[in-house]
Order: C-alpha cells, then sequence, then structure tokens
C-alpha cells in the first residue's frame, strides 16, 4: 500500500506535490461511506511522514484493516493463520504466488513475505528490515503472538485455514435455453458444410458428406450426427 499511481498527485493531508522518489502510503478501496469526513481520503495516496502525524490516522487504518480482514475470510485462495484486532496473518502456499501477508490493523500497511523467507522474517528479519518507525512498533507488539502459532514454515502452512470457495452457480431455465439454441444453430451451420464438404466421425475416422443430422431444435434438445459408417452419434463439438 505504499504505490504512486497516475492520477495521484497531490497529499489529500498537507496538499503538496506527491512524487514517487518519497516514502508515500495509499489505500485501494473505499472503507467509509461517502457521508464520513474521511471518505475524501480513501483510494488515494498521501506522504507517509504526513500519514505518520494524522490526528485521524488510527481511526483510518483500523477501518481498512476491517474491511481488508472480513474480505480474507471470503478468499479462498489465501488460508487465515491468524486474526485478531491487531493483525492478520494469511498465507497463500500455492506456487506461483507462495507468499504470506502479515497487515497491522495499527497502521493499515502489510508485508508480503516468501514462504521461503519465513523462518528468517518472522525470526528478527522483519524488525530489522522496516526503516518506518510506526511500522516497528506495531510488529514489536503482534510478533510475539504470531511466533506462537507460526514460528516455522511447517506451523504456517498446517495453521492456515482456507475458506471454501464460493458455490458454483447454477445457471437458470432461460440462460440454459439460450445455450441451447447458441449449440443446435451451431450445429445447423456444420451440417450445411459437411453436405458439401463433408465431416469426419470422431470414432472411426471415416470422412463422410452423407454422415446422418438429427435436428433437435424445435424438442429442445442438443442436435447431433449419426456416422454412415459406424452409426455412432457425435456433436459438431466431437469434429
Amino acid at each position: 500500500m505504499a504505490l504512486l499511481q497516475r492520477g495521484w498527485s497531490r497529499c489529500p493531508i498537507c496538499g503538496s506535490v506527491l512524487t514517487s522518489g518519497e516514502g508515500l502510503f495509499a489505500t485501494s478501496g473505499v472503507a467509509f461511506p461517502d457521508t464520513d469526513p474521511l471518505f475524501r481520503f480513501c483510494d488515494a495516496a498521501m506522504h507517509w511522514r504526513c500519514y505518520e502525524q494524522w490526528p485521524e490516522r488510527t481511526r483510518f487504518a483500523r477501518a481498512y484493516f476491517r474491511m481488508w480482514r472480513d474480505a480474507a475470510a471470503k478468499n479462498h485462495h489465501w488460508g487465515i493463520v491468524w486474526a485478531d484486532d491487531d493483525v492478520l496473518l494469511t498465507v497463500n502456499p500455492r506456487p506461483p504466488v507462495e507468499k504470506a501477508d502479515v497487515l497491522l490493523a495499527a497502521t493499515g500497511t502489510n508485508m508480503r513475505v516468501a514462504v521461503r523467507d519465513w523462518e528468517s522474517w518472522i525470526g528478527g528479519g522483519a524488525v530489522a528490515g522496516e526503516t518506518r518507525i510506526l511500522v516497528r512498533r506495531a510488529l514489536a507488539d503482534v510478533l510475539p503472538r504470531l511466533r506462537s502459532v507460526a514460528s516455522s514454515i511447517d506451523a504456517l502452512k498446517e495453521r492456515a485455514v482456507f475458506p471454501p470457495p464460493p458455490p458454483a452457480r447454477i445457471p437458470s431455465r432461460s440462460e440454459e435455453l439460450a445455450g441451447l439454441r447458441r449449440f443446435n444453430r451451431k450445429a445447423r451451420q456444420r451440417a450445411k458444410g459437411a453436405a458439401d464438404l463433408g465431416l469426419r466421425c470422431p470414432h472411426c475416422g471415416s470422412e463422410r458428406r452423407d454422415h446422418r443430422f438429427s435436428d433437435l431444435s424445435s424438442h429442445p434438445g442438443r442436435s447431433f450426427f449419426t456416422c454412415a459408417a459406424c452409426s455412432r452419434s457425435f456433436s459438431h463439438e466431437d469434429t
């Protein structure tokens, strides 16, 4: 969340120009209703130095933390290793991602850590490599909790609970009929071409122009061909 995107030109806190060469803080998404005074700061970038000293920082950061924590409960690609009011630890151990994500409520910032580097990070690299004082303090507060549940790569993976994937959507009857009409329309087009150019049976390999075509558009049903050589049926999608 420390990215400068196109369209962000001025810090909404101090009003001065943003440049990519300085420390920035940015959010994505909207965590406040448009009636809230903090709404205008959503989905925007600001100077990190301004953000650190901002009186509304705590309320702003925790609102985003809650939003992202709620979203994590529905993301079946990332397993939840630990979640409380101060920190959210998730992991996606599958390639090509293979990363853990630590989200801090006190700062609204997150850190992505390669799974292979997790033990060195949780063992001390997290704080040693962090230059922002505010983030260092937040990390120092939550790291003992994270170490207690995931001090190793194996524990990180084993502790992860993956939300179930969303149920498969069942198409409506009207959608089924529309799909069937498209199928039969293409089958009729293929039958017209087969009368001139021939059609190859996927079963026996016989390529002929006299395969029988059964048009079931009016039933409704899936139209099909019957091979003139082996008498087995097939669809235009099989050829």
